[in-house]
């Protein structure tokens, strides 16, 4: 387990993030039926813009994301870098449980 803090960034790349988060939506918004997979990344982008972080309910959705299986593969590498984006790395599933964030 990592012994630094989950916490945004300070200095987030925002054009990047945009360009993640856009990508992201458009591949997965119809990936199941009657389901916005892709809702998740617009939410991102919209807590950025409001608060400079995600609140709790955004950042669970995409820790999830970074840590789901590979049926998901593109969409695991999208939220990934999204992520790191943010946060400057990838928590770890036990990070995130302890934080109540899995």
């Amino acid at each position: 387990m990592s012994d630094a803090p989950i916490r945004t960034k300070h200095d987030l790349d925002m054009v990047e993030i945009e360009q993640l988060c856009k990508t992201f939506h458009a591949k997965f918004r119809d990936r199941r039926r009657n389901c916005n997979d892709g809702g998740m990344a617009l939410r991102v982008l919209e807590d950025l813009h409001a608060q400079g972080s995600l609140n709790a309910k955004t950042a669970k959705r995409l820790f999830h994301w970074c840590h789901t299986d590979l049926s998901y593969k593109a969409g695991v590498d999208l939220a990934q870098k999204i992520c790191s984006q943010i946060y400057g790395r990838i928590p770890t599933r036990k990070e995130l449980e302890a934080a109540d964030l899995f």
